[in-house]
């Protein structure tokens, strides 16, 4: 096996957006969908279609991963489509390390 040293700009991966419709990041609207995580998808829907009390969905995964955005906009759509009220409360609970809230 022989050893290719690399240079500085074979490291840099850039992306070109052609057509953009803002100006920031802040402007771009949040996803409505989880990308790659098509399970998560079904086990969420499944758990809105539970209409009896003391079912919860937990998710878990990296923070920034965008399920804080995911929950409220999944729970949104499906209120709109199915004329859905929550009758009890929506929380989300973040931990850290040793159980202490951020």
């Amino acid at each position: 096996m022989s050893w290719v040293k690399l240079k500085e700009k074979d490291l840099r991966i850039s992306c070109k957006i052609r057509a953009k419709d803002f100006k920031t990041t802040a402007e771009v609207p949040p996803l409505e969908e989880m990308v790659g995580q098509d399970r998560a998808v079904k086990a969420t829907e499944f758990g809105l279609r539970i209409k009896r009390p003391g079912y919860n969905i937990f998710m878990t995964g990296l923070t920034g991963t965008g399920k804080s955005s995911y929950a409220q906009s999944i729970i949104q759509n499906y209120r709109q489509k199915n004329r859905f009220r929550m009758t009890g409360s929506m929380s989300i609970t973040l931990k850290t390390r040793g159980n202490q809230l951020p």
